[in-house]
């Protein structure tokens, strides 16, 4: 059996300790890379994870989301989940 890497990606507004505590969890099961679509900018997690190089940082805030997705920023959280979802999907490296 081949090796198989794997991504995760979830759009996040939370403490930076509970997004180290996602990081840490994930990294420990395997996961090749994690991308984090923050809805809010957080310069404290942004700083902690920057040493994590299978990290993937996108500014999803308002200001920052037509630049990623060409398009207005939805109201709703779950249309966000969807296009951070897709854009991860398109750019990874991850089987």
């Amino acid at each position: 059996m081949t090796d198989v890497n794997w991504t995760v990606v979830t759009t996040a507004m939370e403490p930076p300790a509970i997004l180290l505590s996602y990081v840490a969890h994930h990294l420990d099961l395997g996961a090749s890379e994690i991308h984090f679509f923050l809805d809010s900018p957080d310069p404290a997690f942004e700083v902690l994870a920057a040493t994590k190089p299978q990290l993937r940082i996108y500014h999803g805030n308002a200001a920052n989301w037509s630049s990623l997705h060409g398009t207005e920023r939805p109201w709703d959280h779950r249309l966000r989940q969807v296009a951070n979802a897709n854009l991860a999907y398109n750019t990874t490296r991850c089987d």
